[in-house]
């Protein structure tokens, strides 16, 4: 096939960012639009696709340049599949990360019945020496592997330094969603120094995951999870130094809830129901507000992990949230913030958000103008004036937003000048 420019179909633009000048490359739906960006791509570059529930089909994508890969829609994310129709079967992987990455906002769909894909999303080790992989808001889905083989997302004998996987959904897979290990078999390899997974949901796989580690100052953290109708192992974890598992849902699950050797320990404030093999195995063991019980779910044959009202999970986490997937609560604001502080338009920007005891507010003004910072609660009550009625130049600001004394929650944001306002939502976590 005659390659085309890729400019033809993108649109350039370029924002400031920590390491100097990188760009948005905006991808429209279409065939072999993601490689063909990241083709064009450099490292540092943001590709974003910017088509509401858009049809993204390639053959294997090679991510080999440090670089996002983004959309904005989270309740209209753009759906990335192999495209069939021209490459006539499917591959042993479809997505080979090769450098570090950030994934946010996006449907990866398997949508085949052939059973040679491997793995869906490998970590390859090249000479790019791949140490941070984060995934935010993404939905993997309908992945039928090799009957030895292996998972949504794999590491295999690759060491990284930080895996964040948070806000995503992982659901019918025939093998495990998670493979951070040497091999099947749990193998030696050191594989990675810290883990984060943290409101996902894990739905009609086989197993949760297989997570390892061999190093001295390994940190896993897995918080917030609901996981349903796994046929056979929950998590099996190795090695780690510290960590947690805590304030998540475990229901239906074919073999061991939790095989852990290593840290963590002690397991808190969950749920679990239907565990056909032990709740707990090896070195940890349960702690303080585990209950059996039925957590209540809407319709958990149709994938509704919704809680009923009347669920004890229900505001018994340990920080005062629901256990499970916070993003099934409808009052709680997500963590899947892919937000992009633009320079050159009247915007309004945190960061870390969610946070705990501190966030950075970002704001650019086109004009010289006086401006008010407010924060509200969510009963529209105003718990800080950040600025109260300054005049600021054109241009990019920021102040620093101590939470003090504040109660977990979600808060909002309000920028006011005489010619525009704008608001933001913020979840402050403890």
């Amino acid at each position: 096939m005659k390659k085309r420019n890729i400019l033809t179909a993108i649109v350039l633009a370029a924002i400031f960012s920590i390491n100097g000048i990188c760009r948005i490359i905006e991808v429209e739906e279409g065939i072999y639009k993601i490689n063909q960006a990241i083709q064009e791509a450099s490292d540092g570059d943001i590709l974003k696709l910017v088509t509401m529930n858009g049809l993204y089909t390639d053959s294997v994508i090679v991510i080999d340049k440090r670089i996002k890969l983004i959309s904005d829609h989270e309740d209209n994310k753009p759906v990335i599949k192999f495209a069939l129709a021209q490459i006539g079967e499917i591959p042993d992987k479809f997505i080979r990360i090769r450098s570090d990455i950030t994934l946010e906002n996006l449907i990866i769909d398997g949508d085949c019945d052939t059973d040679t894909l491997l793995n869906f999303i490998e970590i390859e080790d090249t000479i790019n020496n791949v140490t941070d992989l984060r995934i935010n808001g993404c939905v993997l889905k309908n992945c039928n592997f090799h009957p030895i083989h292996q998972a949504n997302i794999a590491t295999n004998s690759i060491s990284l330094d930080t895996i964040i996987i948070t806000n995503c959904t992982f659901q019918d897979a025939s093998q495990a969603a998670l493979h951070l290990a040497a091999d099947n078999g749990m193998g030696t390899d050191p594989n990675v120094y810290y883990l984060k997974v943290e409101d996902c949901t894990f739905s009609n796989v086989k197993i949760i995951g297989r997570i390892s580690s061999r190093v001295g100052t390994s940190t896993i953290h897995i918080n917030h999870n609901t996981a349903a109708n796994i046929s056979s192992k929950g998590l099996i974890v190795r090695d780690f130094e510290s960590g947690y598992i805590k304030n998540s849902i475990f229901y239906n699950i074919g073999d061991n809830m939790l095989d852990v050797k290593g840290e963590p320990s002690v397991t808190s404030h969950i749920i679990y129901s239907g565990v056909a093999g032990s709740v707990v195995k090896n070195d940890i063991q349960l702690g303080a507000n585990c209950l059996l019980s039925d957590p209540l779910f809407e319709d958990v044959t149709s994938n509704d992990l919704r809680l009923q009202v009347g669920s004890q999970a229900i505001d018994a986490g340990d920080d005062g949230y629901n256990l499970g997937n916070r993003n099934l609560d409808p009052d709680f604001i997500t963590g899947t913030d892919n937000s992009i502080f633009e320079p050159n338009s009247f915007s309004l920007f945190n960061s870390p958000n969610p946070f705990s005891d501190q966030t950075t507010i970002q704001f650019n003004l086109e004009k010289s103008e006086i401006v008010e910072l407010n924060i509200y609660n969510n009963l529209g009550q105003n718990v800080a004036v950040l600025i109260p009625g300054k005049v600021y130049t054109k241009g990019k600001h920021q102040v620093e937003f101590y939470t003090g004394g504040l109660a977990p929650g979600l808060y909002y944001c309000k920028i006011s000048t005489s010619s525009n306002e704008k608001i933001r939502k913020m979840q402050l976590s403890r």
